[in-house]
C-alpha cells in the first residue's frame, strides 16, 4: 500500500486560510495526508539570530518574522 504525504512546511505564511487551501489542493492531487512544520522559535534559533534586523511584511526582526510564520494553536478536526 502506498501512502502519499504532501509537505506544506511553512508555505502557509502563518495564515490558516492559506493552509486550508493547501490542504484542499493536496487532497485534490490525491494525497492521503499533509505535513506542516512546527517549531519552538526560541529553541530553533539563537537570541543573536532572532534579534537580527530583517525587514518583512511581519516586522523588523528575524524574531517577528519567525513568530508570524508559526501557528500558535491548531484545532484538528477528524470528521473530514
Amino acid at each position: 500500500m502506498v501512502f502519499i504525504i504532501a509537505e506544506i512546511g511553512i508555505n502557509h505564511n502563518g495564515d490558516i486560510e492559506i493552509a486550508k487551501k493547501l490542504i484542499q489542493e493536496a487532497k485534490l492531487a490525491g494525497c492521503d495526508a499533509v505535513k506542516f512544520q512546527k517549531r519552538t522559535v526560541e529553541l530553533a534559533y539563537s537570541k543573536e539570530i532572532l534579534d537580527m534586523p530583517r525587514d518583512s511584511p511581519w516586522g523588523k526582526t528575524v524574531r517577528e518574522e519567525k513568530f508570524h510564520l508559526e501557528f500558535q494553536k491548531i484545532r484538528i478536526r477528524s470528521d473530514r
